[in-house]
């Protein structure tokens, strides 16, 4: 509970901390507590802003990365690959899913991809290529980030080495393979857009 405390409390002082709790995270067994844990993760990327001074794009994009949950996600720990280069598999009802290689290298990563390429996946679940993310990819949260949050992170990623990794398919059970029912899955249960945060609400009782 210590790490967790650094990570709410502290969360400027050292990008390490937030790597430590990603793991813990990932690695809690309780399906619910794992969930409770992540999006109270997830409020405290997206409801803090980070405007320290005199920080770079890159720094800011370590911290949104490690603190969002993007390396505990695309590691794997136990095998002991490389950061970023594609998760372990996270079992699910309706199947296995194993996060992608999502370091610069061009043939096995995301470096052939476009800022505007990124920003989309990130915030919108859709891939390069048109086609619609699994929401095993917690892009429902990540849209709420500002434009400049997710420049950021893409920023730090490319700034790291590119691993020759390829990524692992998804072994998703019939018929939640089909890609196109996310399409009905959005409209349902999706809603667009970074947060709207209201700067006219008063600040203190009268």
């Amino acid at each position: 509970m210590a790490s967790t405390e650094a990570f709410l409390l502290d969360r400027r002082s050292n990008n390490g901390k937030f790597v430590v709790v990603s793991s813990m995270i990932r690695r809690m067994k309780d399906p619910l507590t794992h969930f409770l844990w992540w999006a109270l993760a997830c409020a405290v990327v997206v409801w803090t802003p980070v405007t320290a001074k005199g920080e770079t794009a890159i720094e800011r994009g370590a911290y949104l990365a490690a603190a969002s949950g993007c390396i505990a996600c695309h590691t794997d720990t136990k095998a002991e690959n490389p950061p970023f280069a594609g998760g372990g598999p996270m079992k699910t009802p309706f199947g296995t899913f194993y996060a992608p290689n999502i370091t610069p290298h061009l043939k096995h990563g995301i470096g052939g991809w476009s800022e505007t390429n990124f920003v989309r996946a990130l915030r919108e679940g859709i891939s390069p290529g048109g086609y619609h993310y699994f929401s095993a990819f917690p892009y429902t949260s990540y849209t709420n980030m500002t434009l400049e949050d997710a420049r950021a992170i893409k920023a730090y990623i490319f700034s790291l080495g590119p691993v020759a990794q390829p990524s692992r398919a998804h072994n998703i059970q019939f018929p939640f393979a089909w890609r196109f029912a996310q399409t009905l899955w959005k409209l349902l249960f999706f809603k667009p857009g970074p947060l709207q945060i209201k700067t006219d609400r008063p600040t203190g009782r009268m």
